[in-house]
């Protein structure tokens, strides 16, 4: 493939409805939009203990520049992030100012709303162009360059709603755009997908959702790899699905819970796309 164009948990009242995929012949019947909330500090830290961390270390001492941003211009009074890097995005032009850019200070890491963080995550680290997703040779290397070196992905992770925030994000995000543009889709928008599929895909993730939240994640993920499978939309990327593959990675690397949960829930249409090998999925 090649480009066109370069461009809380709801109450459940029915409990036998949402125990599980394997209660409904599709999953293409539950997709709904995630219901954000305002000024949302629901959160707790904890060190994650995931193949996707890496202990920051930030490249300071590698490139030896200085951050571009106070913590003044990073978050107000009230402690709303302003993403300064919006405005400047010209500065974002080779690899060590893309790091000074996204340096946020240790305190407006620690009070920022989540969605906040993973805006900064996707919205500037992701279409900064300094990594692409094709030349990683595991999809968790994917996301250990950035935990390690990006303060942001970082602290993502070690958030108890970070799945919440990805799949709201996520559930946004898609490979096809409207009629007129010729399935055309926005380079950065696929290694943006293939993130947040990766993220969404772990145990770290799967062990903060509730049984409806894993519905709804695998019916945004077929949604998306039908898309992929259509042949509607062009795109350069040769992975087919960051999900599965990062299903089959974990469960090479000492088990998945979400290859367990399919395996033992859902039906032939989605358990059909599990597989030992992460390489049909990331280099397929």
């Amino acid at each position: 493939m090649k480009f066109s164009k370069i461009i809380p948990p709801l109450i459940i009242v029915m409990p036998l409805l949402f125990v599980g995929c394997g209660t409904k012949s599709s999953s293409t019947s539950i997709q709904k939009e995630p219901i954000e909330t305002e000024n949302e500090t629901d959160f707790t830290r904890a060190k994650p203990q995931s193949v996707l961390f890496k202990e920051y270390k930030g490249l300071k001492d590698v490139y030896g520049y200085e951050p571009f941003y106070s913590a003044k211009e990073w978050m107000d009074e009230e402690g709303k992030l302003l993403f300064p890097y919006d405005e400047y995005r010209y500065r974002m032009d080779k690899y060590v100012n893309v790091l000074a850019s996204l340096d946020m200070p240790e305190e407006v890491l620690k009070k920022a709303q989540t969605k906040d963080i993973l805006e900064v995550v996707c919205g500037g680290w992701l279409t900064s162009g300094a990594t692409e997703a094709e030349t990683f040779n595991f999809p968790s290397d994917y996301v250990n360059i950035a935990s390690a070196n990006i303060g942001a992905v970082n602290e993502l992770l070690w958030r108890s709603d970070m799945a919440s925030a990805v799949r709201q994000d996520y559930y946004k995000r898609n490979y096809l755009v409207g009629e007129g543009d010729s399935g055309s889709v926005e380079r950065y928008t696929v290694y943006q997908i293939i993130f947040d599929e990766i993220l969404l895909a772990s145990n770290l993730a799967f062990s903060q959702m509730d049984d409806r939240m894993k519905e709804l994640v695998l019916d945004d993920v077929m949604k998306k790899l039908r898309d992929v499978e259509s042949g509607e939309y062009f795109t350069s990327s040769s992975i087919k699905s960051g999900f599965f593959a990062f299903i089959a990675e974990e469960y090479a690397a000492g088990g998945s819970l979400w290859y367990d949960y399919i395996s033992d829930n859902c039906p032939k249409e989605i358990k059909q796309y599990l597989t030992k090998d992460f390489m049909d999925y990331w280099h397929s």
